[in-house]
């Protein structure tokens, strides 16, 4: 491996993780909000759903 490709294969690992990681950190606060709220939490996906119905009437 060329010292430039290692360089680039550093540098991705290194910004993947820290994105992963600030992704991880949201996830447990979202659900540490969530639970602290004590409603119901729904799925991103339902949300989605009845998004798009609401465009559709609009």
């Amino acid at each position: 491996m060329s010292p430039m490709s290692r360089s680039v294969s550093l540098l991705a690992s290194w910004h993947l993780g820290n994105e992963l990681f600030a992704w991880d950190k949201l996830a447990a606060q979202g659900a540490s909000t969530a639970i602290a709220s004590q409603e119901e939490v729904d799925p991103a996906s339902e949300y989605k759903a009845l998004r798009n119905q609401l465009k559709e009437l609009q």
